[in-house]
């Protein structure tokens, strides 16, 4: 099983991330506050040699079209790891894994 960290500013029920139906083709999808500030995004990316939205495949991580960030739980990507860390310290979002648990930055663990 393949678990992940959410990564914006949910919408939150009792504690968990908020999920409503996607119209188009009914998926679950996260209920967004608003969206990552992408300036940021694009600014800590730039810092890891990443340009634009061109992140590398062993990040295991992608941006999402609400404006969050997905994320294999145990990526082995150290850099991958920095980035969330300095987003969710920077912007103040949540960390949640799996969309239940919340993770603060200085949780966050490179498994390598």
């Amino acid at each position: 099983m393949i678990h992940h960290l959410y990564v914006g500013h949910f919408e939150k029920d009792r504690g968990v991330m908020k999920l409503k139906k996607r119209e188009s083709d009914g998926a679950p999808r996260a209920v967004v506050v608003r969206p990552l500030d992408m300036a940021i995004v694009q600014e800590l990316l730039k810092e890891k040699g990443v340009e634009g939205t061109n992140i590398p495949e062993d990040w295991w991580l992608g941006i999402e079209e609400e404006g969050i960030i997905v994320c294999e739980a145990y990526t082995r990507n150290s850099d991958a790891i920095d980035f969330i860390r300095k987003l969710a310290t920077k912007t103040g979002c949540d960390i949640l894994y799996d969309g239940m648990i919340a993770v603060s930055p200085d949780e966050l663990a490179f498994v390598g």
